[in-house]
């Protein structure tokens, strides 16, 4: 059966492992079809369970398989597994408590999809091909730069947008302009509010290029993939972050369609050729912008 959702270079050149991600893919484009065609209840049921089963199968199998290579990697790579785990049982939870309202699966299978990209793309295909260490570490004068650049490899990753093709222009101070924004509070030595406001554009032909769908409306699938794309970017940007001697954690993103700015806050606007989005931290403290 051919798939939209999956794409011959995601193959990370472990015959079980690509077969069981293809299967993942198939599951998640099968639900992304119920949702965008308005499917009943069983419909959800048995796709929420197929997903839930087959993904304790497949993690179970692919950290068996790491463990036999004996692969660095498996610590993260195992929390990586049990944080999704997590995820897609509290969605079940919410589709019980929710008396089945069909927003939910629209949020799950958006986020599923990200999530899912993402990491066969990144932290799967390092097992295999560990990713070779940067030549030289890049300077950052401001924290925004960091997440920015985070933002720049993901959605090179996840959409193919090269950096050659996109501008970035510095906004100081950050007035927030967006359909849609997603924020994440940000804990620790650097407290504030990371802010990624996506243009209708942008956001609509990211998600299509990811799911090979037309989206039509900033609606819960589109919102959830963007949410756990934030999410993917911030927690990158906490890592880098984390080297440079800053501690620093993250919230769960929220999203909303107005942004009121409490604090003061720099910004970069990015343009690309799918249209454009913007990256603000909003701290407290103007300081804690800066570097060490």
């Amino acid at each position: 059966m051919h798939q939209m959702l999956w794409k011959e270079h995601y193959k990370i050149g472990v015959e079980t492992i690509d077969r069981q991600h293809q299967e993942l893919f198939q599951i998640t484009e099968s639900l992304l079809t119920a949702v965008t065609q308005g499917a009943g209840a069983a419909v959800y049921e048995q796709s929420l369970a197929f997903l839930t089963r087959y993904v304790v199968e497949h993690f179970r199998d692919e950290e068996a398989y790491q463990s036999a290579i004996h692969y660095s990697g498996l610590p993260l790579h195992r929390e990586d597994h049990a944080q999704f785990t997590r995820a897609i049982h509290a969605y079940a939870q919410r589709w019980e408590d929710s008396g089945h309202d069909p927003a939910v699966m629209k949020n799950l299978s958006g986020m599923t999809t990200a999530w899912l990209i993402y990491h066969v793309i990144s932290a799967d295909r390092n097992i295999v091909a560990p990713a070779a260490p940067a030549a030289e570490t890049p300077h950052y004068d401001r924290c925004v730069e960091v997440f920015a650049a985070s933002a720049l490899d993901v959605l090179g990753m996840m959409a193919g947008l090269d950096r050659s093709q996109m501008q970035i222009h510095s906004a100081t101070p950050y007035i927030p302009t967006g359909a849609l924004y997603i924020t994440i509070e940000l804990v620790g030595d650097r407290p504030g509010t990371a802010v990624f406001a996506f243009s209708r554009a942008f956001a609509l032909q990211l998600v299509c290029a990811m799911t090979m769908m037309e989206m039509q409306e900033l609606d819960g699938i589109v919102q959830s993939a963007l949410c756990e794309i934030a999410n993917i970017c911030c927690g990158n940007g906490t890592t880098t972050l984390a080297a440079m001697g800053i501690a620093c954690d993250i919230r769960p993103p929220v999203v909303s369609e107005t942004l009121d700015c409490d604090h003061n806050g720099v910004g970069l606007h990015l343009d690309t050729p799918m249209g454009w989005l913007e990256i603000a931290l909003l701290m407290a403290d103007t300081r804690q912008q800066l570097l060490p």
